[in-house]
């Protein structure tokens, strides 16, 4: 699912933020601190991204998030590539999202987990 954006806000992570996986669902609890390495995949995909507002039908939770500093980006729990953040959101493309989905893998969490 895609959507389009016409608004001027976009992302801007911190290049020191280190982020925060989170996945809790289905009896997984993780919390756990990204590498460098994996932050950085993670800033590069989600930073200066066009935020929009919209009402996408993917579920979104705090509970399967990446956290940097005090925001929290949740990742769609379906297969979509779209991104929620505060009250906005953004679109990722799917080989942006495989990565995503590789890093969460690897700590343990699996989608889609609606």
């Amino acid at each position: 699912m895609m959507f389009l954006c016409a608004c001027n806000n976009t992302t801007n992570i911190a290049d020191s933020s280190i982020g925060q996986l989170n996945y809790n669902y289905d009896n997984k609890h993780i919390s756990v601190t990204l590498t460098e390495a994996e932050s950085n995949i993670v800033k590069d995909i989600f930073n200066k991204k066009e935020l929009c507002n919209d009402e996408p039908s993917c579920g979104f939770d705090k509970n399967i998030s990446i956290k940097f500093d005090n925001d929290y980006y949740c990742i769609a729990c379906d297969s979509c590539g779209i991104v929620k953040f505060k009250d906005k959101y953004f679109n990722i493309s799917n080989s942006e999202r495989s990565k995503v989905e590789k890093i969460f893998k690897k700590y343990g969490g699996t989608f889609p987990c609606v």
